[in-house]
Order: C-alpha cells, then sequence, then structure tokens
C-alpha cells in the first residue's frame, strides 16, 4: 500500500502562509511527493498532504510446500506477513486448476488429482497492497490410475462441482444470491442447518476467489444452500456455494450477517434492528 501523511504547519504570530502549489515545495528523503494542500484559521495553518514511498511487506516467501502423506493434501509454512495465500495445481507441467486463494496453510486437491500423472502445487503469499511473493514450488508426486482414484474417491459432488462454488457461473453469492430465492434450512439452528460445529482446526478452510469466498470441507466438498456453524459462528451460503451478506430470510424469519457473513445475534444491526439469541428479527 502507498501511504500518505498529513502534516499540519503553524506560522508565528503575525505571519500566514502565501504558498498553495506544488512548486512550493520540495522534499529530502525517500520518495516523497506532493498530493494537496489547504490554508485554514485565515491561513494562519497549512495543512500539507504528503504521499510517501509504497510500503514494504517484507518477506514473501513461502517454504515448506509439501504433500501431506497420500491424502492430496498440500501444505506449507505460514509467513506472518501474508493476508492469505494463492495455490494452483499441475499434472504433468499442465494447470488443473486455476489460481485459488486461500485463508489457511493447507489446501485439499483431491478433488482434481482425478487420472494419472505426475502432480505437483504451487504457492504464494499475497500482502497488503495485494503486493504478491513468488510462486514455491511443491515436490512432484506420481499417481497410477488406481492411486488417483483412490485419493479423489473422498471427494463427494453431491451438493458441489469439481470447479468450486457455481464453477465459475456466478459471480456472486452476497444477499438474496443474485436475485434467487434463498435456501430452505430453516435458519441457524434447524435440522436443516445441521447444527454440528465445524471446526477450522480439522483440515476444513476458507477459499476466496474471483466470484466470493467460500468455505471447504477437508474432504474437498463445499456447503452450498444451507446454514453451517463453524468455530460457534453461523454462516450462510447461497445455491452457489458463496457466503451471503446481509438480511436473509428463512422461513418467515429475517437473520443478518455481517460483511465477514457471520450472523448476529443479541444486538442491533447497522440500520438498527435488534436481533434475538438465534439471530432473528425481533419485530
Amino acid at each position: 500500500m502507498t501511504p500518505r501523511v498529513e502534516v499540519t504547519l503553524y506560522a508565528d504570530s503575525g505571519y500566514y502562509f502565501n504558498c498553495t502549489s506544488k512548486s512550493d515545495f520540495s522534499f529530502h528523503g525517500d520518495d516523497a511527493s506532493y498530493v494537496t494542500c489547504r490554508r485554514e484559521d485565515d491561513k494562519e495553518t497549512l495543512v500539507l498532504v504528503i504521499k510517501l514511498d509504497k510500503l514494504d511487506n517484507g518477506d514473501l516467501s513461502v517454504t515448506g510446500a509439501s504433500w501431506d502423506g497420500s491424502s492430496g493434501t498440500g501444505a506449507w509454512n505460514e509467513n506472518k506477513a501474508a493476508r492469505y495465500y494463492q495455490v494452483k495445481l499441475y499434472r504433468d507441467d499442465s494447470t488443473v486448476m486455476s489460481t485459488t486463494s486461500v485463508y489457511d496453510t493447507s489446501y485439499d486437491f483431491a478433488g482434481r488429482m482425478t487420472r494419472k500423472g505426475d502432480y505437483y502445487f504451487e504457492v504464494r503469499a499475497v500482502g497488503s497492497g495485494s503486493e504478491k511473493g513468488d510462486w514455491e514450488s511443491s515436490d512432484t508426486i506420481y499417481l497410477t490410475s488406481s492411486e488417483a482414484d483412490d485419493i479423489s474417491s473422498g471427494y463427494h459432488s453431491s451438493s458441489s462441482s469439481s470447479g468450486g462454488p457455481g464453477n465459475g457461473k456466478y459471480i456472486s453469492g452476497g444477499p438474496g444470491d443474485n436475485g434467487r430465492s434463498s435456501a430452505s434450512t430453516g435458519g441457524p439452528g434447524s435440522a436443516g442447518a445441521n447444527g454440528q460445529n465445524v471446526s477450522t482446526a480439522q483440515g476444513n478452510h476458507w477459499c476466496i476467489d474471483q466470484g466470493g469466498k467460500w468455505f471447504q470441507f477437508k474432504d474437498g466438498s463445499y456447503p452450498a444452500g444451507r446454514w453451517v456453524l463453524i468455530d460457534g459462528i453461523w454462516y450462510c451460503f447461497g445455491q452457489n456455494g458463496y457466503l451471503r451478506c446481509g438480511w436473509i430470510s428463512e422461513n418467515g424469519k429475517w437473520y443478518y450477517t455481517d460483511s465477514n457473513g457471520a450472523m448476529l445475534v443479541n444486538t442491533r444491526t447497522p440500520d438498527g434492528c435488534y436481533v434475538g439469541g438465534d439471530g432473528a428479527w425481533i419485530q
């Protein structure tokens, strides 16, 4: 990211500032440049805005990219400077999946390892301002046809497709799910929502791509058209598998999920409505 600094200067008593253009200023140091200025308090105060050089995220390299046994899961070491990671999978030096963003230090590729061949994956860190590190390659593993069948057999597609949520079909899964009717799950806490608490410490993880944010279970499948309790917080996923935000109607009740997709409870929503302990709007 490129930081901006606002500097306030005050004139001595009886004096005022007459400089108002870029040519009136010069800077010394590392790549500081003029943005704008304004005078206040009858010209006795000058507010100068300066743009500094782009902040360095530090080392965005990724290490330790390797396969986790024969499960089809790739893993790597955490980089503290990374906001998230991007991964892609290769078979016989050809890509078999588009670049996918991951908020974890592992990713389950099993659903894409369906044929024999030499497989390896690449991973890179993404820092603030979308600055990206270099791609790090894992070691290569060879799978026979039967081994590929064994690895991908745990990949369930009953509510998903092999291309990830929406399979590139939908742009977004926000409130209303692009005009489609809301998922008929009965709302959070009901039998239709599957009240089992899912933990991100068990191989399940959040993902993000061009369409939005979604969640992948350790078996390669993902929730679609239902509510899921993740790390003790309710989230709602559209029919395309993407996380939904805002007001969501379920069987005559309204629930609100914030910008992170988390359902609010026992509080007021940004538009002033109160939701109770079950997340439903109290009218």
